[in-house]
């Protein structure tokens, strides 16, 4: 009897992780006509192929996590993004249109034209963009003359736009990244984004540096919001050495930040909270305030981060992903992680 529910556990996992595949062809909307060489991918993953010359592409794939974002981008259309859900992958052959991209020159006033001027917007791109991590030193973007900088009509400091992917050369954790940027705006201290990433691994030719690379990418993962987010959604923040000051938990799924002056009973009457939904388990994780304070704390790190919740629910699932980016906002150490810090959403410690 053991034997056999053993046995079906484990064709029901391999069945969940089998490699699948995705069959489509991509199309111009209004003439219809196939789009050659058009960027088909998996966001933060490794995974991607280019549409033939008749717009066909097929991507095989093991989903592993809830979803994924499906990008197709090529020079000149509209970025076309839709969701794959785990159980729900299209059998029959999709049809994609892109939308052919147009400029509204009303919003936005490009600055910085002369050389001078686009050198100096690019350097605080470049921070801004690749972070202010050790990794972000060995980073250098390839091709910087694809970046357009804008002065936004709202009053942004800067706003960058790209038409055709950033490409990010990252030696210190051995990936290439493909980088589409959907939104980035910066304002004094404050930076939104929304980027597509696809990577690819850059091959060591020496299994000292693949060594380093690695070790490197165990540095970045553990004690990075990702990590946090994975330790929440399972219930290991205390196990993975994560802090919370002045927190009281409930229950899993519940937790109190104390202020100084207020008492646990004041806590529980207070109205509102602020929380995350966990994909794929049907969990809700609640905080009574929408600030979080978190210590890392172990022999070779100590540091603190805070984690601001501007919406809610905030969508991750139990890889420590985060599905609605614009969500949240930190400060202290993961607000010095950038690109430079990006891992593939397959990557893990264990």
């Amino acid at each position: 009897m053991y034997r056999n529910i053993s046995f079906l556990f484990l064709l029901l996992f391999f069945s969940a992780y089998a490699n699948q595949s995705i069959t489509g062809i991509v199309k111009d909307a209004q003439t219809s006509q196939p789009v050659s060489f058009a960027n088909v991918f998996f966001s933060h993953t490794l995974i991607g192929t280019t549409t033939d010359e008749n717009g066909e592409f097929e991507l095989e794939f093991s989903l592993q996590q809830e979803s994924l974002q499906l990008v197709v981008q090529h020079i000149g259309y509209d970025m076309f993004i839709t969701e794959i859900v785990a159980g729900h992958i299209p059998e029959k052959k999709l049809y994609i249109y892109l939308d052919p991209h147009v400029i509204e020159g009303e919003e936005l006033v490009v600055v910085g034209k002369d050389p001078k001027g686009w050198q100096e917007n690019f350097e605080k791109f470049e921070k801004l963009f690749l972070g202010y991590s050790d990794n972000a030193e060995q980073c250098q973007i390839v091709n910087p003359h694809v970046l357009e900088f804008h002065k936004p009509a709202y009053g942004f400091e800067l706003s960058v736009i790209s038409r055709e992917p950033v490409v990010v050369e990252n030696l210190a954790l051995g990936y290439k990244i493909d980088v589409h940027i959907r939104k980035f705006t910066s304002y004094v201290d404050q930076v939104r984004y929304i980027l597509y990433t696809r990577f690819y691994e850059l091959q060591p030719g020496d299994p000292k540096v693949e060594r380093i690379w690695q070790q490197n990418r165990m540095q970045t993962y553990y004690g990075s919001i990702r990590h946090f987010i994975r330790a929440l959604a399972l219930g290991e923040l205390e196990q993975e050495k994560f802090i919370i000051p002045n927190a009281f938990t409930v229950d899993d799924t519940t937790f109190l930040i104390k202020p100084p002056a207020s008492s646990l009973a004041d806590l529980r009457r207070k109205e509102g909270s602020y929380g995350f939904k966990v994909r794929g388990l049907n969990k809700n994780i609640e905080f009574n305030t929408d600030k979080i304070q978190i210590y890392y704390k172990t022999q070779s790190q100590d540091t603190h981060s805070y984690l601001n919740i501007l919406t809610h629910p905030v969508e991750i699932d139990t890889l420590g992903n985060i599905y609605t980016p614009l969500a949240i906002a930190t400060r202290g150490k993961w607000y010095q992680m950038r690109v430079a810090d990006l891992l593939p959403w397959s990557f893990s410690p264990i």
